[in-house]
Order: C-alpha cells, then structure tokens, then sequence
C-alpha cells in the first residue's frame, strides 16, 4: 500500500495550507484585476502578459499578501513599477511631448494613448483613495514615479522623491 505524505499529516493541517493556497490565489487575481482597471485593459492576455514580462510581480504579490496588505495599494505599486520602466523604453522626444500635453491639460480626446492611460490610472487611484482602499501617499508614489518616468529621471532619482514627498508634506502640516 502507498502512504502519500498527506496521509502523515493531521488533517487540520493540510486544510489549512489549501486554504492559504486559494486565498493567495485569489488575492493575486484581485490584484492582477485592480491592475487592469488601473490600465483600462481588463483581458486575461494582458495578465499574461505582464506576468510573463515581470516574473516578479507574482513574488510581489505573494509579499503583499503574507502582509495582509490591500489588493488595490499592491496594484498601483506594481503598475508605478511596470509603467515607469515602459515609460524609460521610450524615445526621449515622446517622453517629453507626453509630459508637456500633462502639464498643458491637453483634452484627454487628443492626448498621446501613453497620457490618456496615465491620466486614467490617476484618476482611477484617487477615486480608490475617496473610497478609503488606498491612501494618498500610494497616489503620490502612482504619480510622481510616472512623471519622473516622463520627466527622465532615473529610477534611484525617482525612488529619493519617493521618499521626500511624504516629508515635505508632514512639514507642510
């Protein structure tokens, strides 16, 4: 007769760890979700995508949820880190002009589809944030990692902003 090694295990325990395996997988399609409202493309090709580009993403995720983190902060976190390095892959004069239309409040109807997408994704993180899913800082880290990404800035350079943000605003207080 084969003894399988979850006949070795209590029952309870066995249970328990297929619990936390759905659960997980659950939060991980909650986030790849929320990412997708964020991008304005809801396709499963698209979540295979971005999981077949950023491996760890799926790491991330797993962090995020042993931390009991919302899926909805774990998502613009991702798509700051994802969108900015697309944003770094592109030539420097469309970056520019991207990042002029912003500043000029170009009609969304005749902006560049990378502007409209970022304005979307900021709209969409804002109204997470009124909805209390997210606070302002992930809105903050959303917006200045994607025009840092516009404006040139490395991502170190990004990552220090990042950081004095928050700062400046406590100060401000």
């Amino acid at each position: 007769m084969l003894v399988s090694v979850y006949d070795k295990l209590p029952h309870g325990l066995v249970m328990e760890a297929a619990m936390k395996f759905f659960a997980r997988r659950k939060f991980r399609k909650h986030v790849l979700t929320a990412i997708g409202f964020l991008t304005g493309d809801l396709s499963l090709s698209f979540q295979r995508r971005l999981l077949k580009a950023y491996p760890g993403i799926v790491k991330a995720m797993d962090e995020a949820f042993y931390n009991c983190e919302a899926s909805e902060k774990v998502a613009v976190r991702i798509a700051a880190m994802v969108y900015s390095s697309i944003i770094e892959l592109m030539p420097y004069n469309r970056r520019q002009n991207c990042l002029s239309q912003i500043q000029a409040n170009v009609p969304t109807a005749d902006a560049d589809p990378v502007v409209r997408t970022i304005r979307g994704m900021v709209n969409t993180a804002e109204i997470w944030a009124r909805g209390r899913n997210l606070d302002e800082s992930d809105c903050d880290i959303l917006v200045s990692e994607l025009l840092g990404a516009l404006a040139g800035k490395s991502a170190q350079e990004r990552s220090v902003d990042r950081i004095l943000v928050p700062l400046v605003r406590a100060s401000n207080l």
